[in-house]
């Protein structure tokens, strides 16, 4: 909603002091540190002894191309193009999604049809 007012009127619906001007950035890096801080886990760096939760974003994606920094967050947050931006996820150091797929898709999938056609009949 946000972001189609934005276009339409040249200018951001709202504006908080001293916080980063991207809307998109705001968005990914305060739910990161949010969803960090209800698990109780640290954010922002990669040492020994911090869990390796990583996205490995796809630099070709139509949406990301010659973006950094807070403009890449802004498009990652805001991307309408077809297909993921993201090419790999990793959770706690192990990949469970490459090449936009996740090993177990076509098992889970299935499960969420059977189940979605239980809960609706």
């Amino acid at each position: 909603l946000h972001y189609g007012q934005r276009l339409t009127s040249g200018r951001r619906a709202f504006d908080l002091p001293g916080r980063s001007r991207h809307l998109g950035a705001r968005l990914w890096l305060d739910g990161a540190e949010g969803g960090a801080r209800a698990l109780g886990r640290p954010t922002g760096r990669i040492a020994v002894g911090c869990r390796a939760d990583l996205l490995v974003l796809d630099p070709d994606h139509p949406a990301l191309m010659e973006r950094t920094g807070d403009l890449l967050l802004d498009a990652l947050v805001f991307a309408q193009t077809g297909g993921t931006p993201i090419a790999e996820t990793w959770v706690g150091g192990r990949r469970q999604i490459h090449q936009g797929r996740h090993p177990r898709e076509e098992e889970i999938t299935g499960r969420y049809r059977r189940t979605l056609r239980r809960l609706l009949a």
